[in-house]
């Protein structure tokens, strides 16, 4: 179960494979047992937390990004 200020990391996967892009977020909140949502389900709010590092690799180059922290 989640719960507000929760930390995830989400990261992002193209064609099953991790692209290497990653994010740091924190759960702000959470609606429970909404008309329609499974059983199990929940929806989140979240918000990008702290710097965020983003490594992936092309066909040609790795590239390195830095996002800005705190927005």
């Amino acid at each position: 179960h989640f719960h507000i200020g929760d930390s995830l990391n989400l990261m992002e996967f193209k064609e099953g494979r991790h692209t290497g892009r990653t994010i740091q977020t924190e759960v702000t909140y959470i609606l429970n047992d909404y008309t329609g949502l499974e059983d199990g389900y929940c929806i989140l709010s979240i918000k990008v937390t702290g710097a965020i590092k983003i490594t992936y690799i092309t066909q040609y180059k790795r590239e390195v990004l830095h996002a800005p922290s705190g927005k």
